[in-house]
């Protein structure tokens, strides 16, 4: 039995500089397609802990309630009975936010605007 793993790639910076550049399998198996330093790869996820950080920071600051609903600091999120939804639902996923109502192009999902205005209906 064989066991077909992942592409794998990991690359660390340290104060700006590449010190770890790690990649290696296939990126399409059914091509046999070797995984190169420049494939480019989806990803999922990769804001969570950055997200986390900056928002304990504003809490630590005074800055953010966790409790308070999310229209004291975004007044247009509240249409559609989403206005007593707390800050800290969006953190972890409890206001019911990773589907989207509404289609959104590729362009769509890629700017600000529409992907904010499509969270506030």
């Amino acid at each position: 039995m064989s066991c077909l793993l992942p592409p794998q790639a990991c690359s660390v910076y340290v104060d700006g500089r590449l010190v770890v550049n790690l990649w290696d399998g296939l990126a399409d198996r059914e091509a046999n397609r070797p995984w190169r330093a420049n494939t480019i790869a989806q990803v999922a996820s990769t804001t969570k802990g950055a997200t986390a950080i900056c928002a304990h920071l504003l809490v630590r600051r005074g800055l953010l309630d966790l409790d308070a609903p999310v229209v004291r600091y975004w007044p247009e999120f509240g249409a559609r009975g989403k206005d007593t939804i707390p800050v800290r639902w969006l953190l972890c996923h409890q206001a019911g936010l990773p589907v989207l109502d509404g289609p959104l192009t590729f362009a769509d999902a890629c700017a600000w605007h529409p992907v904010i205005r499509a969270l506030e209906v």
